[in-house]
């Protein structure tokens, strides 16, 4: 059982739809900053803003200006990063390749990783295809909210054996209603498996930010020094992560 720790009320979000217009997530510039506000409330210190990434084949330009805009609306209250929610499927994985070798899709804060999404219908076999599709070209995957995936829950000792990470959202352990993606979000903790944490927010009324109550089911049940790297250190670590940075690309 955990024993606590002076960070237990700390977390950077390395996944939320904060960026302003561009995707589903926050519809506008006050929702962004009333998502941030909210999640530094409840002890968030850094995100790193992930549209999906139907935003750059869209219109990447205006993307990278909200974040501009964002990033600038939070000067001196929160740092946020630049990166990107990747949808992978075997026969798009061409195109995703090519598009992080430009730079279309950003990485998480520029470094090697990337916020790998799914379908949440998604087999083993394509999970594998994609995974080794983005190893293969020399990129980290990061699996985004893969508690959420029915059929990869017996192969995840297989995925991190190919290198990738597993990213599980803090509402799961506590407040996910579907008690099925709950409890495997917990094992995934408990057995030291989910490498960092997001909110995978999207607006004010739909899936707000929520880390409190999962934080504490956090640091209750698992080891402080687990729930301290999953919570932050390991994203400050991987990502570059500064909480003093005002981030920016």
């Amino acid at each position: 059982m955990g024993k606590g720790s002076e960070n237990g009320d700390k977390m950077i979000d390395i996944h939320m739809h904060l960026i302003p217009g561009v995707d589903d997530g926050a519809a506008d510039m006050e929702m962004a900053l009333s998502m941030a506000l909210r999640a530094m409330d409840q002890g968030v210190t850094a995100i790193i803003a992930t549209p999906h990434s139907a935003a750059f084949d869209g219109d990447p330009q205006r993307t990278v200006e909200q974040f501009n805009r964002l990033r600038a609306g939070l000067s001196r209250l929160l740092p946020v990063y630049l990166g990107c929610e990747v949808y992978c499927a075997p026969e798009r994985m061409r195109t995703v390749t090519e598009a992080l070798k430009t730079g279309r899709y950003p990485r998480m804060n520029g470094t090697s990783y990337v916020l790998t999404e799914f379908s949440p219908w998604v087999t083993e076999e394509d999970a594998l295809v994609c995974a080794a599709a983005l190893l293969r070209d020399g990129w980290k995957p990061v699996l985004a909210h893969v508690e959420r995936y029915e059929r990869l829950r017996s192969s995840v000792t297989a995925l991190r054996a190919m290198g990738c990470l597993m990213q599980i959202n803090a509402y799961s352990l506590y407040d996910e209603e579907d008690a099925a993606i709950r409890t495997f979000a917990q094992r995934l903790a408990l057995d030291r498996v989910a490498d960092v944490l997001g909110t995978d927010a999207h607006r004010t009324y739909h899936r707000p930010p929520s880390v409190r109550m999962g934080l504490k089911w956090l640091y209750e049940n698992c080891a402080a020094d687990y729930a301290d790297s999953l919570s932050w250190w390991e994203a400050a670590r991987l990502f570059e992560i500064r909480e003093d940075s005002d981030g920016g690309i």
